[in-house]
């Protein structure tokens, strides 16, 4: 186990962000000195289930991860990347027709009152280090 983050020998800063796909790889994180998260998969809450995840669990899911990588380090989510290769039994949309529904509603900037307002309540909900801007880049 390592209690402090990496440092090669000239003492430059060199950031080691894990790839990670859940609440057990997040706790491995902070613990093996990492600098925090370089892509949380979210398609984990999602593939093999039947229904789609609550937004309520996702924001706990979302949130466990955060607390548990450490607010002083960053945390950056994935969109939803599913089709292809990554089918949802419960989304049955060709592939080509996931991606573009995705990527208009984020080209359009149509994300949603309630998703803005979770979101910020994810900020709120962890521990800060001055702002939460410090806790996700």
């Amino acid at each position: 186990m390592r209690s402090s983050r990496p440092r090669p020998r000239d003492g430059h800063h060199v950031e080691v962000a894990a790839n990670i796909g859940g609440l057990k790889d997040a706790d491995q994180v902070a613990e093996l000195g990492g600098d925090g998260v370089g892509l949380l998969r979210s398609e984990f809450l999602f593939m093999e289930r039947s229904a789609a995840p609550s937004e309520d669990e996702q924001f706990e899911e979302y949130k466990a991860i955060a607390l548990a990588v450490g607010a002083d380090r960053p945390v950056i989510i994935r969109t939803l990347d599913v089709g292809g290769d990554k089918p949802l039994a419960y989304l049955p949309i060709p592939r080509k027709t996931i991606r573009s529904s995705v990527n208009a509603a984020f080209a359009s900037g149509s994300t949603g009152r309630k998703s803005s307002a979770r979101s910020f309540a994810l900020f709120s909900a962890l521990p800060s280090s001055g702002s939460c801007a410090s806790c996700f880049r």
